[in-house]
């Protein structure tokens, strides 16, 4: 008997130390994408630009890094840029489409990683595109569109792997709409 109430005694331990301490997304910690340790200075822009993200953007958002808000039920995360960070950007992991406020995949960027079709205006992103990087898995396409007041009209349609600088022909800052899988 004296076993089995120490192995319970042990069992409701373990289970108490796992949940003691708080976690990554319970409170995001001072460092950003990549390792990057923030300033004093960063970590306040950061902090206001993202309260001003969660405020304009479609409820659900949740802060997982002091540069990053997830809408993990839609498949969406905002990275805010760091100012000052001077690190050439990074693709985004297989299987997503990233698109960049800023030519050169620079400034602010929202990734997106689940099939389907995503109205930028539900995170304060129309007509902010204006570099993107298709990095879903080999043969899926990705489109951004824009909105012509009574149809979606196609602006790019690429096939992964596909990285763009900048949209051409006109389209810089049109894209009202991401379809990722065609």
């Amino acid at each position: 008997m004296p076993r089995v109430t120490l192995s319970i005694v042990v069992a409701v331990l373990m289970v108490l130390s796992l949940g003691a301490g708080a976690s990554a997304e319970d409170t995001p910690d001072d460092t950003a994408e990549g390792g990057l340790e923030l300033t004093a200075e960063q970590r306040a822009d950061l902090d206001a630009r993202a309260d001003e993200a969660l405020r304009s953007s479609k409820p659900g958002g949740e802060r997982v890094a002091p540069d990053k808000i997830a809408w993990k039920e839609d498949g969406v995360v905002l990275t805010l840029a760091v100012e000052g960070d001077t690190r050439a950007p990074s693709p985004p992991p297989a299987g997503r489409v990233r698109i960049y406020d800023k030519r050169g995949f620079e400034g602010n960027s929202l990734t997106f990683y689940k099939c389907g079709e995503y109205k930028l205006r539900h995170w304060n992103w129309t007509n902010r595109t204006s570099s993107w990087w298709n990095n879903q898995y080999d043969r899926e396409w990705g489109s951004l569109f824009a909105w012509k007041g009574d149809i979606w009209q196609i602006i790019q349609r690429k096939m992964a792997v596909y990285k763009n600088v900048w949209l051409e022909g006109g389209t810089e800052n049109t894209a009202d709409m991401v379809r990722l899988c065609d």
